[in-house]
């Protein structure tokens, strides 16, 4: 006898395959941006970071709907960062290497299907 996953089995499967998909994107940002401190906000729904203690303002938080928002967000903010005060020279605005790969936002399938 085969028995099938009841509703509340696949909504607790579904919850856990977006939980972990967060996951990775929160290790992608991570790795791209050393340092700062993102997270997924589960009462909010929405993204946050909390840059590194040496940006100018270390207690701001930032907050975008989407992991890829928030990642432009971050970027800016360091961007921002590096623009040259009165006394130093030319700013350096480079971009990150490589964006949040798609398969990192996308959710896995579990592999018990």
């Amino acid at each position: 006898m085969t028995t099938t996953a009841t509703g509340p089995e696949v909504a607790a499967k579904a919850r856990t395959d977006a939980e972990a998909a967060r996951r990775d994107v929160v290790r992608a940002l991570k790795r791209r941006f050393t340092g700062w401190t993102p997270w997924y906000g589960d009462a909010t729904g929405h993204w946050w970071a909390l840059p590194p203690a040496h940006h100018r303002d270390p207690l701001r938080l930032i907050e975008a709907a989407g992991p890829d928002a928030l990642a432009e967000r971050m970027w800016q903010a360091d961007a921002h960062e590096r623009r040259p005060g009165p006394a130093s020279g030319a700013a350096q605005h480079v971009r990150p290497r490589r964006p949040i790969p798609r398969s990192a936002l996308r959710p896995r399938p579990h592999p018990s299907l």
